[in-house]
């Protein structure tokens, strides 16, 4: 049985109003965001993929050596920018994109209606 059809048996209780019906949207989201959240956390351990960029995003620095050496360049070079950067940061502030989890863009699979 898929996600779907587990969160729709344990909602049998619920009545068919649009609430019941916005909830169970809300619990299906809330599990494909978990799943996602897994998978990310799974590819990065199996891929040894590092919880840091090699480079900064808007300045040349490199080598860091560690997540607190980055974000401590963040923090005191780049104050009020963001350091992990997302697809709609990338796009707003014309950033090279560097391969890292979180700059991938998650797609819903059901539109809030």
């Amino acid at each position: 049985m898929n996600t779907a059809g587990k969160i729709l048996a344990n909602s049998k209780g619920r009545s068919n109003t649009k609430f019941g019906l916005q909830l169970f949207q809300f619990e299906y989201h809330l599990v494909y965001q978990c799943k996602e959240i897994l998978l990310h956390w799974t590819t990065m351990k199996i891929l040894n993929m590092s919880s840091f960029p090699p480079r900064c995003y808007y300045c040349d620095s490199k080598n860091f050596g560690s997540v607190d050496g980055y974000e401590r360049h963040i923090v005191t070079r780049h104050p009020n920018l963001p350091g992990y950067p997302g697809p709609a940061d990338i796009q707003f502030y014309r950033l090279v994109n560097q391969d890292m989890y979180w700059e991938r863009e998650i797609k819903a699979d059901f539109e809030w209606k």
